[in-house]
């Protein structure tokens, strides 16, 4: 565990985050705010000694018991199809600020892949589901590996 105290900021930008799946009959929406924000939480509360959930930066650097700030930030995903499969990429930046000083300590981008059948026309919408859970299933571990790993926040 990292010797940190940290504010996480889920925002109204994660909150909102929605993949758009282009299909030839129309776009499919998937809002995916909540599960970003349920992988932030998860990751977080592995890797840091305390972690305060904040609305906003502003909010995070009003806090003076935490001493880092922690940005999750959805860059982009998107969806492709092949041989009868869904492959979807997830990208997630996150921000590592020190809070008294607000200046940046850590910035990485972290990319999740993940690949499901398509299924038949009964069972699509199932398989779409669990190509969700799979690409966090592949982001998440990566986060907590870079957390653990990122020199910057191995120190007090």
């Amino acid at each position: 565990m990292l010797p940190h105290r940290a504010a996480l900021v889920l925002n109204q930008e994660l909150a909102d985050y929605k993949h758009k799946l282009y299909l030839v009959g129309g776009t499919e929406v998937y809002p995916l705010g909540s599960a970003l924000q349920d992988y932030a939480r998860s990751v977080t509360g592995k890797c840091f000694q305390q972690v305060d959930i904040v609305p906003s930066e502003e909010k995070a650097a009003s806090l003076i018991s935490d001493d880092l700030i922690l940005i999750p930030r959805a860059v982009k995903s998107d969806t492709s199809f092949g041989h009868l499969k869904f492959t979807i990429t997830l990208v997630v930046e996150w921000t590592a600020k020190n809070r008294a000083s607000q200046k940046t300590v850590w910035l990485k981008t972290i990319t999740g892949n993940a690949s499901e059948e398509m299924g038949s026309a009964f069972t699509t919408d199932k398989h779409k589901l669990k190509l969700f859970q799979n690409v966090f299933d592949d982001l998440s571990p990566q986060t907590y590996k870079a957390f653990q790993e990122a020199p910057e926040l191995r120190s007090s």
